[in-house]
């Protein structure tokens, strides 16, 4: 999307989809340019049947690769939910590209051993189910933000029209292969990139992982910032990987870059940097072995 400032790569979680954004890219676009990715298996992005393709440090050299192409010098990243697992790592391992970076509701990107253990010894029998129920049932998957009712309408509407691009077999792959080797808890006092994480006011099943980033993450802006928003699926205590209302941590993400988080005096080199002229937004027509972005 063509914008007014720098570039932006925001990444949203599982079974969801450039829709997740789309209550706030106009005021994102305001104060920078968004590059909204899919993930493989969702929206117009493929679903490889490799499944190193959907490893986190796979994805890593995917947005690399993105960057590069695009001439952008440094970025702003913005990850929610299992994307945002995947922008924690970027930052980690590429801090010299990075601007600032804003996240939401992952448990994958910050989950103990016992959280990894637990989602390692049902992670194969729920892709195999999820590749056994085919398309058809995606929308009554728990996991599905399409199905929320605490999603603001505009997203949701954007979200269900998206469903039947969503690859079950993909997703599946995501499930083996990015989930879970997803976690970065142990990395995540290497971090050099100025931080915020959003947290909604009723976001219980993601205290934990809030309360560790706050007292183990170096350049986390005021801790966390927490907006009145919360899970989509109530019933469910330890939280939806999906949980942000689709709107809060966008709007969470201008005013934080609009504030600037380094210091006076300690701007990053680049901070001026645009997408170049010949690749001002990325569009959806990429090579189909690669991710799809907008």
């Amino acid at each position: 999307h063509e914008g007014s400032g720098e570039p932006m790569l925001l990444v949203h979680g599982i079974m969801g989809g450039r829709g997740l954004r789309s209550a706030n890219i106009e005021a994102l676009r305001k104060m920078c340019s968004p590059i909204v990715v899919e993930l493989y298996g969702h929206g117009r992005s493929p679903a490889p049947d490799e499944l190193d393709r959907y490893r986190a440090d796979a994805y890593v050299e995917e947005f690399e690769r993105i960057r590069t192409e695009l001439g952008v010098d440094r970025w702003w990243l913005t990850g929610q939910s299992l994307g945002a697992a995947l922008t924690l790592r970027y930052c980690l391992d590429r801090p010299a590209c990075v601007l600032g970076h804003v996240f939401t509701n992952s448990a994958s990107g910050l989950g103990d051993a016992a959280w990894v253990a637990e989602l390692t010894a049902r992670a194969e029998g729920d892709a195999r189910r999820m590749e056994r129920a085919g398309r058809a049932a995606l929308h009554d998957l728990k996991i599905n933000p399409a199905r929320s009712q605490r999603i603001v309408g505009r997203v949701r509407d954007a979200l269900t029209a998206d469903e039947p691009l969503l690859d079950p077999n993909g997703i599946a792959n995501g499930i083996r292969a990015t989930a879970i080797g997803a976690s970065v808890r142990d990395r995540i006092a290497e971090n050099e990139v100025p931080s915020l994480l959003v947290l909604g006011t009723l976001e219980r099943g993601f205290a934990e992982t809030a309360r560790f980033a706050t007292a183990h993450m170096p350049h986390l802006s005021g801790g966390s910032r927490r907006v009145r928003s919360r899970t989509p699926w109530s019933s469910d205590r330890r939280g939806s990987p999906s949980g942000d209302d689709g709107r809060t941590d966008g709007l969470s993400a201008v005013h934080f870059c609009r504030s600037r988080p380094w210091q006076d005096g300690d701007a990053p080199v680049g901070q001026g940097s645009r997408v170049s002229a010949a690749a001002r937004w990325c569009v959806s027509a990429t090579p189909t072995a690669l991710m799809a972005t907008v």
